[in-house]
């Protein structure tokens, strides 16, 4: 099986936002150190905000406040003994299923022209992935981890007085593959001389 995290995480961002926007007074107890000014602000941005949660980076200066899904890193960190996973039997025969381990580290850049807004942006991405953890696993990411940054802004990149705090999430998963499907079968190199 192929994995599309950077989808999934989307999916969850966008199913999470709506879910809070249902139970907005949940806020009081998520953000309970903050005033009550601000908790309201908090949840007039969950239910009246209009922003964006898209996959991959913004492809010109967009409107904020926006969260965008972006590929940190991906790498293979090991591979199974022998690299089999299962054997499936088929109709038309006998297929072996392979596969490694793959590392992925997705970013949720949060963006918004008001470093408050930013803030809880990054709060509230973080309290989703945490809240949905069990349902990543679920979906076979394992060893999640969440890390934080702040980008400087850029307006090369980005509007001017533009905001980014960077949600980090990292999880391990197994990438697999049928060897029936796209294998090359032989590679003839032809030379000619001139």
């Amino acid at each position: 099986m192929l994995n599309v995290p950077g989808q999934l995480l989307v999916e969850v961002l966008k199913e999470g936002f709506a879910a809070l926007a249902l139970a907005v007074n949940g806020i009081d107890k998520l953000f309970a150190g903050l005033s009550v000014a601000e908790r309201t602000q908090i949840k007039y941005f969950i239910t009246n905000s209009n922003y964006d949660i898209r996959e991959g980076y913004p492809n010109q200066p967009g409107k904020v406040p926006m969260f965008s899904v972006v590929l940190g890193s991906e790498q293979e960190t090991e591979q199974p003994i022998g690299g089999t996973i299962e054997d499936a039997e088929e109709e038309d025969g006998f297929d072996e299923e392979y596969g490694t381990w793959m590392q992925g580290t997705y970013m949720i850049l949060c963006m918004a022209d008001n470093a408050n807004v930013v803030a809880w942006m990054h709060a509230l991405v973080k309290y989703l992935l945490l809240a949905n953890r069990s349902l990543l696993d679920e979906f076979g990411y394992v060893n999640q981890r969440l890390a934080a940054g702040d980008l400087q802004p850029d307006a090369q990149y980005q509007p001017p007085y533009t905001f980014t705090r960077i949600a980090q999430w990292t999880a391990t998963y197994l990438e697999s593959y049928v060897e029936t499907y796209g294998k090359v079968s032989g590679v003839n190199i032809t030379v000619e001389a001139y």
